[in-house]
């Protein structure tokens, strides 16, 4: 089996399919200062990452290839090239994993609905996150199973602080990811509640929106680095709450990781956000808007000890149920073998 382009949230497959394969990783050499940007680079990268597949391919005479799916133009013209790269040199079986939870939106482009067709010609599988996504894939559907994400450790700290007075954000600085409408908010809150703090941890994207998140900085927001797994779990757990208002996401590793430990999420509505945390779950907001937020916010400061409690048991029990490392485990060996 060949993979290719892992990423953080494919850590946990891999770990699993070695167990039971013999995996041969093609790395895709990307940086997060090229997000969303078309650089000379980027091409050449691409070429020297297609040559090592049909070396690999010719070499090892993989069977099966396992790849993400990167939801962008350029991004779905490169998958089609490793496809017909993996299947020139005798590949067998493909299996895709879509991560995103914004197929809908990027299908809407004719052109994008045509290069997605053309590569399922040749998939065998299609690894998703919800089965809400099940009519984008029409006549495909027989195409498409349902993976929910895992985290990369489990640890029991024991018993929560519910006196911690200190929200935390922790994602790559993209502004995709709210973190301008974040620490917007942020500021109109301290001005209720100054006792207050907000952590946040991360890469940074490019020079230009380091300079301004810098700006926001205070005594009760601090901008931080990249933290350690172990340590990024450590700060979740002693949070108050953890803060991620995207405007897009899949399934986000870094809200089971706080289900898992208990500690609440206020997040938004965007991809499969809601199916992750159940719908009836408070602190959901609304995309891009700072009002709302503020208000979420508000909510969950207002809440009594006992209210937080509670959505924290309920946290923590809907991870050991459909997220746990277990569940996973059993599901991805399903898929693979099955093949």
């Amino acid at each position: 089996m060949v993979i290719h382009g892992v990423s953080y949230s494919n850590e946990k497959v891999l770990s699993i399919l070695e167990k039971e394969f013999d995996i041969n990783i093609i790395q895709e050499n990307s940086n997060l200062s090229d997000h969303s940007k078309i650089r000379l680079n980027k091409f050449f990268k691409t070429f020297k990452y297609l040559f090592k597949i049909l070396r690999s391919n010719i070499i090892n005479k993989n069977n099966i290839l396992y790849t993400p799916l990167k939801l962008s133009t350029f991004g779905m013209f490169i998958s089609i090239l490793v496809v017909i790269a993996f299947k020139v040199t005798n590949g067998e079986k493909i299996v895709i994993h879509i991560h995103r939870g914004d197929l809908d939106i990027f299908l809407k482009k004719k052109h994008n609905k045509l290069l997605f067709t053309f590569l399922s010609i040749f998939v065998q599988k299609y690894i998703v996150l919800s089965k809400s996504i099940e009519p984008l894939f029409q006549e495909l559907k027989h195409k498409i199973i349902v993976l929910n994400n895992t985290i990369s450790n489990e640890y029991d700290f024991g018993k929560r602080n519910t006196t911690s007075k200190v929200f935390i954000f922790i994602s790559n600085y993209i502004r995709e990811k709210g973190i301008i409408d974040l620490l917007e908010s942020f500021k109109e809150i301290n001005k209720v509640y100054p006792d207050y703090k907000l952590e946040c941890y991360g890469n940074f994207s490019d020079e230009k929106l380091k300079l301004k998140i810098k700006e926001y900085e205070s005594k009760t927001i601090t901008i931080n680095n990249e933290i350690t797994k172990k340590e990024k779990y450590q700060k979740i757990f002693e949070s108050t709450a953890l803060i991620l208002p995207s405007h897009n996401e899949g399934q986000p590793l870094v809200i089971l990781e706080a289900m898992s430990l208990g500690t609440p999420v206020i997040t938004t509505d965007v991809g499969f956000i809601r199916e992750t945390l159940g719908s009836d779950y408070p602190f959901i907001g609304i995309p891009k808007s700072q009002s709302n937020l503020i208000d979420n916010i508000n909510l969950y400061i207002k809440s009594n000890d006992q209210e937080k409690c509670m959505i924290s048991n309920y946290l923590v029990d809907r991870y050991k149920r459909f997220f746990s490392q277990s569940i996973f485990q059993k599901e991805v060996l399903n898929i693979f073998k099955s093949l």
